[in-house]
């Protein structure tokens, strides 16, 4: 892994040559491509004269869409259709492209140009992943899953993919097998409080309140433990590992999991007798607000809601961005696309890259 002292060195050395040779559009993309976040907008002017000295090179405009991109500058879609138009059917510019397009709710784009990506490389899980939570956002469950399949015969240890599929289960109202993908999550990483409460919420569907209680209960005990210790890295844009509930950055409880006792009180309430013996006929005492809410959504078809993602970050948190849990399981993000880095007068090789994740 290069350092960043050797990033430094390394832009030391290309602004030395550029100083004997300011024409070299080479030198300008090298410069420009081991950026962080407080290099953008140098990265992009770097990128833009090695547009200015080499116009036709597709890597050049990718490099600055890419750029563009990571600043949440969506300008970055008409420089990755240029490398397009230069080097077409390049799995690396379409898969960012459609990246792009679904963060601007472009899902019929996105989906486009993440199946072209996969017809010049079919085995790459981030697409795979990519598309289906695309397909997902649409409201067609059934198509998500089908990807989602295939990420898992891939990989079988994808936390992302038994998640989202989990939450696609579960709109379908497949809610044994949403059970059964949450499960494998909590497998695969045991202090997942947003796999806990999604599970919770299906045994709620089904009835299961007993085990609803206990997957609830253990979301929230996770989720005080998460707010009590410091995240590192909490907002890094690169972050791509599943993680346990992060807090909001003032490191109190979300709204989400502050409503979680009263769900959970409601359920017990609801569902078991009070002591002593009944007056008359048996009822059982009103729901609190939140139950009373989460069981109307449920009786409703309703689109999906919209997802915000944690901070600014594209990353696969196992914690729910926004919004209250009680009312419903959103899905996880893809991971964030990868920056070219190849020789500028090659075109850039597909990228193979684990979606270990998005998107949520």
């Amino acid at each position: 892994m290069t350092s960043l002292s050797e990033y430094r060195a390394a832009i030391g050395d290309f602004t030395k040559a550029l100083a004997l040779d300011a024409s070299n559009a080479t030198s300008y993309n090298s410069r420009g491509w081991p950026s962080t976040s407080s290099r953008y907008p140098a990265a992009l002017a770097d990128f833009s004269q090695a547009i200015a000295h080499d116009p036709n090179n597709a890597i050049f405009y990718h490099n600055r869409g890419f750029c563009y991109r990571n600043m949440e500058r969506y300008q970055a879609i008409a420089d990755y259709a240029r490398a397009l138009e230069l080097n077409p059917n390049n799995p690396v510019v379409l898969s960012n492209r459609g990246f792009a397009h679904r963060k601007l709710g472009h899902y019929d784009q996105a989906i486009e140009d993440y199946t072209r990506a996969l017809e010049a490389d079919p085995g790459n899980i981030k697409t795979f992943n990519n598309r289906g939570y695309s397909y997902a956002k649409k409201g067609d469950y059934e198509r998500a899953i089908e990807d989602y399949n295939r990420v898992v015969a891939l990989d079988p240890d994808n936390v992302h993919a038994y998640h989202n599929r989990g939450i696609s289960y579960d709109k379908v109202q497949n809610y044994p097998r949403a059970i059964a993908d949450f499960s494998r999550v909590i497998e695969l990483d045991p202090v997942n409080a947003n796999a806990y409460f999604n599970r919770g919420s299906a045994y709620d569907s089904m009835g299961d309140f007993d085990k609803a209680i206990a997957d609830y209960t253990r979301a929230l005990d996770l989720d005080m433990h998460a707010t009590s210790i410091p995240q590192p890295g909490h907002c890094h844009p690169s972050a791509a590992a599943p993680s346990p509930l992060l807090p909001p950055p003032d490191g109190r409880l979300r709204p989400a999991a502050a409503a979680l006792p009263d769900l959970i009180s409601g359920l017990r309430a609801g569902h078991r007798r009070p002591a002593g013996p009944p007056a008359g006929p048996a009822q059982p005492p009103p729901l609190p607000p939140a139950l009373l809410s989460r069981r109307a959504a449920r009786t409703r078809s309703a689109p999906p809601r919209p997802t915000t993602p944690p901070c600014t970050a594209i990353r696969l948190p196992s914690r729910r961005p926004g919004g209250a849990l009680p009312a419903g399981r959103q899905l996880l993000p893809g991971p964030a696309p990868t920056l070219t880095t190849t020789s500028p007068r090659q075109p850039p090789p597909p990228q193979h890259h684990s979606s270990e994740p998005p998107e949520r």
